[in-house]
């Protein structure tokens, strides 16, 4: 079994939430052993903390088209994208300050905030890292969407892809095992999308105000809209993306083999919320607003 890991300096990034539109700030910053990724509101009277845990996920019909944790009235929204990147680099212990509550989508991939917590350091930690092996299988389905969790010595993904509602994606399928740098070669990269006749609704819905070319592939029945693709099968693979951002909610390293079909974050959240409840080890969320600190790595 692997350290633990945090970063080795603050490294601050800013821009624009792919939701709200709004411009935010944010700082990451060391933590010690055993600390989980935190997330801390610094806009907000006394700075309240909310863990990411899946105790504090907000409900996804409630939220949809993204992850977003809160307690309260306290939230931090979609945070897929940089949860996927921790992952991606093994980083368990960070402390996240924001300045608005949705952080900004960059270029719709994970990639930005791999490059920064790479440029900010990786450092281990003088204790073992947290893994959850299943003993037994957990899966969830809704419709003709499907996602199951199996006992697997290294998280492995099984995914299909099928999209009825436009020609141009086509049924992808993948199956990745994550060793060592698999993360960054072949997912971290991959942006995004949205269908271009469903655009105009999730803007009356108060959704991807921010959106744009720049973060956001928008696909019609033709092709990409103003835009080139980074990998032939980038949609299935950003998917994969908020799949990892989505199950590294747990807290822990997930040990298991991941079969997913047709998989959104709904749904995700509930394969997570079921793994959750058969874990010896349960958090609760931090209370707010009352202060609290997070240890730095020398402590």
């Amino acid at each position: 079994m692997k350290n633990q890991r945090t970063i080795k300096k603050e490294k601050i990034i800013k821009g624009r939430g792919i939701h709200t539109g709004a411009v935010a700030t944010v700082t990451f910053k060391p933590a010690g052993p055993n600390t989980g990724i935190l997330f801390k509101r610094v806009d907000v009277l006394g700075s309240p903390i909310i863990k990411a845990q899946p105790e504090c996920i907000i409900d996804g019909r409630t939220s949809p088209r993204q992850t977003s944790i809160g307690y309260q009235d306290i939230q931090i929204q979609t945070i897929e994208h940089l949860m996927a990147a921790l992952a991606g680099l093994s980083i368990d212990n960070i402390l996240i300050e924001i300045n608005n509550k949705e952080i900004p989508a960059l270029d719709g991939s994970s990639l930005e905030f791999v490059k920064a917590l790479k440029e900010a350091g990786i450092e281990e930690l003088p204790i073992k890292r947290k893994e959850y092996a299943l003993k037994e299988a957990v899966w969830v389905q809704e419709a003709d969407a499907f996602i199951c969790a199996l006992p697997a010595p290294v998280f492995t993904v099984s995914y299909t892809f099928h999209h009825e509602s436009n020609r141009f994606l086509k049924t992808r399928y993948c199956n990745i095992v994550f060793e060592e740098g698999v993360f960054e070669r072949d997912i971290c990269s991959s942006r995004t999308f949205v269908l271009k006749d469903e655009s105009e609704r999730l803007l009356e819905r108060g959704l991807g105000k921010g959106a744009d070319h720049e973060n956001t592939l928008v696909v019609s029945d033709e092709g990409v809209v103003d835009n080139t693709l980074r990998y032939e099968d980038e949609f299935m693979r950003h998917k994969i993306l908020d799949l990892i951002g989505d199950l590294y909610l747990l807290g822990r390293h997930l040990c298991a083999h991941i079969i997913a079909i047709k998989t959104g974050h709904y749904l995700n959240h509930q394969l997570l919320k079921r793994s959750n409840g058969n874990s010896k080890k349960r958090g609760k969320p931090l209370s707010l607003p009352r202060p609290w600190k997070a240890p730095t790595a020398a402590s």
